[in-house]
C-alpha cells in the first residue's frame, strides 16, 4: 500500500522558494501518512504553464518569480529525509496560445482545419501539441532534464490524443507512408481507411510512450513513468491501461468527484476496479475538492469512502490537494490519517492474498472502438424520422449516429453487470483481450455484456473454457463482429438467426419465467429490457418475450415465439444467452427483477467457497492467501445523497466453507461474532466504514 500525494499553490507558485520544505514534508508523511510525492516539474496551470518548470535546466524556461532557485533539487533532501519517494508532475497538454504560436506546426489540427486548442479551448484558455510532431522530441527532453534532478519517475499529465486529430502535416505524412492513401474524413465509419486511422493514433500514443519510457529508463533504470490513463478503452482518446501494460510501471485514473455529476455510490470502486485488469501498481485518483471549487475540500465520508474502496481492491492511495495552502488545516488531512495510519501499522495484510473472483467480466477494446450495430430498430424513431425528413444527409451523419448509440448501450450494459455483481457480492474480477487466457485458468464464470466485436483468439479460448466445463454468458449481439468491427455470417457461439428487434418503449412491455429463478416463480411477468431483439435459435427456453403492447395500461400475456433467455449445453459447460441489453437496462432504471435475475444465472451451479449476506450498498472483495484469506468489507450505506454527509453502520455476514480463525483485525469497526463448527461464520454488527480480517486456517 501506498500514498502519493501532490499539493498546489492556487496564489502563485513563486511562494515555493519561501516554504519551509522540513515542516511540509514532515506534515505529508506524519499527518497524510504519504510515502511518494508529486512535485510539480511543469505547470499545470492557468493560462496553460505546461511549457514553464520549476528546476534549472538550460533548455526550458523557468517559472516567473523563482529566479535561480531550482525547487525539485531544493526540496528533494527534506522529502528523503522523510522516506518520501519524488515523482515530478509534467504537464505535456495544456499550452497557453502564446506558446503555442511559437511552435505552431507541433499544435493538434482538427479534421477542418482548425487548431484544436483554438476551437476547444482547453480548460477555457490553451491550446495542445500533436505526439507525431517535434514537440515530441522536446517532451522527451523534459522528461529526460527532470530525472536528471535524482527524482524517482514522471507522472505525466497528457499528451492527449484528442477528437477530431489529428490531421496536422506530421501526421499526414506518416499516415501516407504507412498506407499510400490520405488521411480520411473524421468519423467517417463507412471508409476502410478511417478504421486503420483509429488504430493509427492508438500506435502513435503507445510509441509515444514507448519512446518517453527508453529515455526515462536511459537516466534512471530504476525510474517508474507512467500516464492520465483511462480504466475503459475509448476510440476518441486512445490512453487505455489495457494498451499501456508493457509501457509504463503504474496504472492512474481519475476518480474525480463532481458536485452534481457523480450519483453512483460505486464510483470510486468502479474505477479502481476496472484498473485492476492490469497487474501493474494502480490508484484511482481522487481530487481533494468540491468538485470544481478547488479551494474547498472534499467532503470527509467522500475521502474516506474513495480511500477504502482504493484499498479492498488493492490499489494505493492518490491526493491531490489543490489548495496547499490549507495543508496544515486538520478539515484536510483528519479523514485520511482516520483511514491510514490504522493501515500502516497493519501495511504488510494489504499486499497479501491472491483475489478469489471465480466470476469474469469482460471489457471488449474492439467493441468499444468499432462496434455499430446493424440492427436498424435500435436507433429509435426519432433518429429515423430526422433522417427522413432531412432533404440532404450524408450516409457518414447517419452512421456517426449510430456510433454513439452503440457506444452507449454497450458502455452501459458493461456499467450494469458491474452493479449487480457489486451489489450482490458476487466476487469478480474484470478481464480484457490481453488477460483472457490467464483469467479463464481461475475462472468458472466468463461474462460478455454485449461483447459484439470479438477476434477468432478470443473465441478459440473462449470455446474451449466453455469445452472443459466452464459458463459462458453472453448477451445482445455478442460475437456477431470481428475484431474490426464487420459482420460475421454467423455467431460463433450458437445458432443465432436475427430477425429484428421489439419496439423500443420503456412502458407495458414484459417477459415471462419458464422456471424458476431465484425468488421469481415460473410465468411471474418482469419488465422487458428496453433493447432486445427477436431471434431465433437453438437451447432451452428460460424467459420467453411477451408479444408487445399496444400501449399505457394495454394488458397482454401472450407469449411470442421468440426467447429471451436460452440455455444450452456445450462439451462440460454451457451457454447462457440473452437476446436484449438486461445490464443497460438495470443501469438505467435499477428493476429488482432483473438484479435477481442476471445474479441467479451467473450463480447457478457454482459453488462459491464464501458466502456474504448484508446490504446492497456494502462492497466485499475476498482474498486467499495459501490457505488464509483476507477479507474487506467497505459500507458504502450513506444518507441517500451524494456528495455523502453520514455513512450509516450495517450488519454483515460472511460465511466460509471450511473453519478458520481471525488472526487479524485492522479497523476493529463494530463487534464481532463468529461461529465456528465445520464452517467458519462472521458477524459484523453496526459496521460502520471498513474492515479488513486475515483468517488462519483452523
Amino acid at each position: 500500500m501506498f500514498h502519493m500525494i501532490r499539493v498546489d499553490y492556487p496564489s502563485g507558485w513563486e511562494k515555493l522558494k519561501n516554504l519551509d520544505f522540513g515542516k511540509l514534508a514532515k506534515i505529508k508523511r506524519q499527518f497524510y501518512h504519504a510515502d511518494i510525492e508529486w512535485v510539480l516539474g511543469s505547470f499545470g496551470t492557468y493560462p496553460g504553464q505546461g511549457y514553464l518548470v520549476s528546476f534549472n535546466s538550460s533548455y526550458f524556461e523557468k517559472y516567473p518569480g523563482l529566479g535561480d532557485f531550482d525547487f525539485i533539487r531544493s526540496y528533494l533532501p527534506y522529502a528523503r529525509k522523510y522516506g518520501v519517494k519524488v515523482i515530478s508532475y509534467l504537464n505535456l497538454h495544456w499550452f497557453s496560445y502564446e506558446f503555442g504560436e511559437k511552435h505552431s506546426d507541433w499544435q493538434q489540427i482538427t479534421y477542418d482545419g482548425k487548431v484544436y486548442g483554438k476551437k476547444y479551448p482547453l480548460y477555457g484558455n490553451g491550446t495542445t501539441f500533436c505526439i507525431n510532431s517535434p514537440f515530441r522530441d522536446w517532451a522527451f527532453l523534459m522528461i529526460e532534464e527532470v530525472m536528471k534532478t535524482g527524482i524517482d519517475g514522471v507522472f505525466l499529465d497528457g499528451p492527449v490524443v484528442y477528437p477530431e486529430c489529428c490531421y496536422c502535416e506530421y501526421c499526414k505524412k506518416l499516415f501516407k507512408e504507412k498506407t499510400g492513401k490520405d488521411l480520411p474524413e473524421w468519423e467517417n465509419w463507412s471508409d476502410p481507411l478511417w478504421k486503420e486511422f483509429l488504430l493509427f493514433r492508438k500506435e502513435s500514443f503507445l510509441k509515444f510512450m514507448r519512446d518517453a519510457r527508453d529515455v526515462l529508463k536511459k537516466v534512471n533504470k530504476e525510474g517508474i513513468i507512467f500516464i492520465n490513463s483511462s480504466h475503459l478503452p475509448s476510440w476518441k482518446i486512445p490512453r487505455y491501461i489495457g494498451d499501456l501494460e508493457p509501457y509504463q510501471d503504474f496504472n492512474l485514473a481519475e476518480a474525480f468527484y463532481h458536485l452534481g455529476t457523480v450519483k453512483d455510490f460505486f464510483f470510486y470502486y468502479f474505477v479502481a476496479k476496472c484498473l485492476k485488469v492490469s497487474k501493474k501498481p494502480s490508484t484511482a485518483a481522487m481530487h481533494h475538492a468540491a468538485g470544481v471549487w478547488h479551494w474547498i475540500p472534499l467532503y470527509p465520508e467522500e475521502v474516506k469512502m474513495s480511500i477504502c474502496q482504493n484499498l479492498c481492491v488493492k490499489n494505493g492511495i492518490w491526493t491531490a490537494v489543490i489548495n496547499g495552502n490549507e495543508l496544515e488545516k486538520e478539515e484536510y488531512w483528519n479523514p485520511i490519517k482516520s483511514v491510514l495510519e490504522k493501515v500502516e501499522v497493519k501495511k504488510d495484510i494489504f499486499g497479501k492474498g491472491k483475489q478469489y473472483s471465480p466470476i469474469g467480466l469482460f471489457v471488449s477494446s474492439p467493441t468499444l472502438y468499432f462496434y455499430i450495430s446493424d440492427i436498424e430498430g435500435i436507433y429509435g424513431s426519432e433518429i429515423v424520422e430526422k433522417e427522413e425528413n432531412l432533404v440532404l444527409v450524408k450516409e457518414e451523419e447517419k452512421i456517426k449516429n449510430k456510433k454513439s448509440v452503440s457506444d452507449k448501450i454497450t458502455g452501459e450494459e458493461f456499467c450494469g453487470f458491474f452493479e449487480v455483481l457489486t451489489r450482490k457480492h458476487i466476487p469478480f474480477r474484470i478481464v480484457n483481450g490481453t488477460t483472457l487466457e490467464n483469467d479463464l485458468n481461475e475462472l468458472k464464470v466468463l461474462i460478455l455484456p454485449n461483447s459484439a466485436c470479438l477476434s477468432e483468439k478470443e473465441i478459440s479460448v473462449i470455446k474451449k473454457f466453455v469445452e472443459k466445463g466452464g459458463k459462458l454468458i453472453m448477451t445482445f449481439e455478442t460475437g456477431f463482429y470481428n475484431e474490426l468491427g464487420e459482420k460475421r455470417d454467423k455467431n460463433p457461439f450458437l445458432e443465432i438467426e436475427v430477425e429484428g428487434c421489439f419496439p423500443l418503449r420503456n412502458t407495458e412491455q414484459y417477459c415471462a419465467l419458464e422456471e424458476k429463478i431465484g425468488k421469481y416463480g415460473s410465468g411471474r411477468l418482469i419488465p422487458r429490457p428496453l433493447y432486445a431483439i427477436k431471434i431465433r435459435s437453438g437451447g432451452e427456453k428460460i424467459v420467453s418475450y411477451i408479444k408487445p403492447s399496444e400501449g399505457l395500461y394495454s394488458y397482454n400475456t401472450e407469449k411470442s415465439e421468440y426467447p429471451a433467455v436460452i440455455r444450452k449445453k456445450s462439451g462440460k459447460g454451457e451457454i447462457i444467452y440473452l437476446s436484449a441489453l438486461p445490464g443497460q437496462f438495470y443501469y438505467s432504471l435499477h428493476p429488482v427483477e432483473w438484479e435477481e435475475i442476471i445474479s441467479e444465472i451467473i450463480k447457478e451451479g457454482v459453488d462459491f467457497d464464501v458466502k456474504v449476506d448484508a446490504p446492497s450498498t456494502v462492497i466485499t472483495e475476498f482474498y486467499r492467501d495459501e490457505n488464509n484469506w483476507i477479507i474487506h468489507i467497505v459500507n458504502l450505506t450513506g444518507d441517500m445523497k451524494r456528495p455523502v454527509s453520514s455513512i450509516m453502520p450495517v450488519d454483515v455476514k460472511i460465511e466460509l466453507n471450511r473453519k478458520y480463525n481471525i488472526s487479524e483485525r485492522v479497523f476493529k469497526d463494530g463487534e464481532i461474532v463468529v461461529n465456528n463448527n465445520k464452517k467458519t461464520e462472521i458477524k459484523v454488527m453496526n459496521l460502520s466504514l471498513y474492515e479488513v480480517f486475515y483468517l488462519k486456517r483452523g
